[in-house]
C-alpha cells in the first residue's frame, strides 16, 4: 500500500486514509491470532444480540 509520506496528515474519512485504515485491519488479522479471536467473539456475540432482538420483535411486535 502507499505510504503517506512523513510530516502529511491522512484523513481518515478519505478514500486512502479508508484504504490504509483497512490495510492496517488486515495486517492485524493475519499477525494477531488473539486479536482475530477476540475479534470473531464479538462478532458472534453481536450477531446473538441482533437475533435475540429480531426474535423480541417478532414475538411482541
Amino acid at each position: 500500500m502507499h505510504e503517506p509520506s512523513p510530516g502529511k496528515e491522512v484523513n481518515s474519512l478519505s478514500p486512502s486514509g479508508q484504504l490504509q485504515g483497512l490495510s492496517d485491519l488486515m495486517g492485524g488479522l493475519v499477525t494477531n491470532r488473539r486479536g482475530r479471536r477476540r475479534g470473531l467473539r464479538m462478532l458472534a456475540a453481536l450477531l446473538m444480540v441482533i437475533a435475540v432482538g429480531l426474535l423480541l420483535m417478532a414475538v411482541f411486535g
